[in-house]
């Protein structure tokens, strides 16, 4: 039996707690998103970078297969395949900018964040 025991509140089910340790580690603030000052998943009115990303690659995604004259592949090779040459275009056009910020950003943290403490069997985490 160990003698430590992890503690774990959030059990990593809640990605607003791993964002703010990644902002806190690289020293931004972010922008105050709604009352409670949480980032919600999937409402790309409030996440706009991503969600609005995530929006118009899904949509270059059905031009590109309209475009192609048909939705049916092969095998899935072949569609990833697909996805990764549009990709590639897509990207073309951001490689100046993606240079210029690749020479201000830092290191990732040396360990992962982690939402779990480890504490000694006869302590008491308060959390």
């Amino acid at each position: 039996m160990s003698s430590n025991t992890l503690v774990c509140p959030f059990l990593d089910s809640d990605p607003v707690y791993a964002y703010r340790d990644l902002m806190t580690h690289y020293g931004v603030v972010p922008q105050r998103i709604n009352v409670r000052q949480r980032i919600n998943v999937r409402q790309a009115h409030e996440n706009g970078d991503t969600e609005s990303s995530h929006g118009h690659f899904k949509t270059a995604v059905d031009q590109a297969l309209l475009l192609r004259g048909s939705r049916d592949f092969v095998s899935r090779d072949e569609y990833a395949e697909f996805l990764k040459t549009l990709v590639k275009t897509r990207n073309a056009g951001r490689q100046d900018r993606f240079a210029e910020e690749l020479t201000t950003l830092r290191h990732l943290p040396a360990v992962r964040l982690s939402s779990c403490l480890k504490v000694p069997s006869a302590s008491t985490a308060a959390v």
